[in-house]
C-alpha cells in the first residue's frame, strides 16, 4: 500500500454515497404515491444502469493500481460502452482506445501526473 487508505476511502465514500441516494429515492416515491404499495419492479429497473456504472467503476478503482491506468481505462471505457451504453462491439472497442490512449497522454504527457503504470505499461 503506497497511500494509506486511498483506495478504500472512495470505495467507501461511492458505496455511502449510493446507499444514500437509493434511500432517498424511495422515501420520496413513497411520498410522492401516498400510501399506496410502491412499484418495486419500477425502481429496479430505474436503479439498473446506475449499479452497473457504480459496478465497473468500483472495479476500476480496486484494479487499477494492478493492471495500470491505460490497460485499466480501456477496459473500463469498453465495458461501459458494451454493457452499459449498447454501443456496437467496434465503436466500443474504437471509442474506447480512443478515449483511453487520449485520456492518458493527456494526463501524464500535458499535465505530468504521476498514474499507476504495471511492467510494459510504463512510457
Amino acid at each position: 500500500m503506497e497511500r494509506p487508505g486511498s483506495r478504500g476511502t472512495a470505495l467507501f465514500l461511492s458505496i455511502s454515497l449510493t446507499i444514500s441516494g437509493i434511500a432517498w429515492f424511495i422515501i420520496g416515491k413513497a411520498k410522492e404515491e401516498g400510501k399506496a404499495g410502491l412499484d418495486w419492479r419500477g425502481i429496479a429497473k430505474l436503479l439498473k444502469t446506475p449499479s452497473q456504472i457504480i459496478l465497473l467503476t468500483a472495479c476500476f478503482v480496486l484494479a487499477m493500481t494492478r493492471i495500470g491506468y491505460l490497460a485499466g481505462s480501456i477496459l473500463y471505457l469498453f465495458l461501459t460502452f458494451l454493457w452499459v451504453s449498447h454501443f456496437r462491439l467496434w465503436a466500443a472497442i474504437g471509442l474506447a482506445i480512443l478515449i483511453g490512449v487520449g485520456s492518458w497522454y493527456f494526463f501524464q504527457k500535458i499535465l505530468v501526473i504521476q498514474l499507476p503504470a504495471m511492467g510494459v505499461w510504463v512510457f
